[in-house]
């Protein structure tokens, strides 16, 4: 890993370093204990034309003696930097580390210049291949920093490349955080704005020498995941020979869902050593029925279709389906509990492996567990 920079911190910010420092020096030679008050002092900073106030993310401010203390992680974050803190060791006391973020410690970039990123690292995983188990699970993180705003109908990723440059997979769905930890929108994201990330990694036969760039692409309607390994695997198919399962589930967006369901239809490979490449596009079908006696679908909806690799070791592709709380006339639904569940069974055609001259047809078996539940309240 590169060598970070240390922090250049303005004076206002070294004086209060410094203060702090002074501060517990002498409070640990005096006494033990010291008295300070929760400050009802609203803290707010105004970073890129944002303004982030303390109140949300759990912070306080101490007034001692005239004096206000603000938490000097959530200071230096908000003003992009990281803190670190090594606890004491062989002998030395503890040490606090501040890093800036800038464009120079950022140092990969995409070819159109959308966005710059640093202090990638990879998730420690273990493969074993006798056993055929996955320990962990691949996936990058980091830093990183929008040069320009990201157009509507793109998203970002990260290209898996060798050093000539060709690629051989693309991460899953990039998520985004602020650097106080808040779950944040791509289409949000200004220029000049900086970000944490993560993003999860196929499981490629040589994952660990190949290169990560990030790429604007066109939004893809289906992108990769992983599937726990240890989890339970709830879905469709997977089993008596035919290595492809559909699941289906709903996005928890807790307040955001008002007026429609989002639901996540994933298709999972459980073959641990062949990944499936689907050659014929596929789509699936999705019922949508009042969960009571009746069972009466009020709706049908059908995902985008899917064309691609599904890799191996529970590798997956998902994709999102909105039910817009209607029903196939386009009237609201009364209000109730309602499930949707996936029409099966259903033939996939593709190859295993690099077999790409030997057509294969994957069949994705019924099963009760292909059903999600969700609930309508008052429109």
């Amino acid at each position: 890993m590169k060598k970070r920079r240390v922090f250049v911190i303005k004076k206002f910010l070294l004086g209060l370093i410094c203060g702090l420092a002074l501060f517990a020096a002498t409070a640990a030679a005096a006494s033990n204990e010291i008295r300070a008050l929760i400050s009802s002092i609203a803290v707010s900073y105004h970073v890129g034309g944002e303004t982030l106030d303390t109140k949300d993310d759990g912070s306080i401010a101490l007034n001692y003696k005239g004096q206000l203390y603000v938490p000097l992680r959530t200071f230096a974050e908000t003003l992009g930097a990281s803190v670190y803190y090594h606890g004491p060791a062989n002998g030395e006391r503890a040490k606090v580390e501040v890093y800036s973020e800038d464009d120079r410690d950022l140092t990969v970039r995409d070819k159109e210049g959308y966005v710059r990123a640093g202090y990638l690292e990879r998730t420690s995983f273990t493969y074993n291949e006798a056993g055929k188990t996955l320990t962990g699970s691949p996936e990058v993180s980091g830093t990183i920093r929008f040069v320009k705003s990201i157009p509507a109908g793109k998203e970002l990723a990260f290209a898996l490349t060798d050093k000539s440059g060709k690629q051989y997979g693309l991460s899953g769905r990039v998520t985004l955080k602020t650097l106080h930890n808040r779950e944040t929108s791509l289409y949000q994201k200004m220029p000049g704005d900086l970000a944490l990330f993560t993003a999860p990694l196929p499981l490629l036969d040589n994952l660990e020498e190949l290169e990560l760039t990030p790429v604007v692409i066109d939004k893809r309607d289906w992108s990769f995941a992983q599937h726990p390994v240890e989890g339970c695997a709830c879905g469709a198919g997977g089993m008596n020979g035919h290595p492809l399962a559909v699941n289906i589930d709903y996005r928890d967006v807790g307040s955001q869902m008002k007026e429609n369901t989002p639901w996540i239809v994933t298709m999972i490979n459980f073959d641990d050593d062949s990944h499936v490449t689907l050659t014929h596009p596929i789509s699936f079908t999705i019922n949508i029925y009042r969960a009571d006696e009746s069972r009466k679908i009020v709706r049908t909806l059908t995902t985008k279709a899917f064309e691609g690799t599904v890799y191996r070791m529970r590798g997956a592709v998902q994709t999102e389906i909105v039910w817009d709380w209607k029903d196939s006339n386009g009237n609201p639904v009364a209000p109730g509990q309602y499930a949707a569940q996936m029409v099966l069974p259903q033939t996939a055609t593709g190859h295993w492996g690099e077999n790409e001259g030997s057509e294969t047809s994957f069949t994705l078996e019924d099963s009760m567990q292909a059903v999600s539940y969700t609930d309508v309240t008052k429109q």
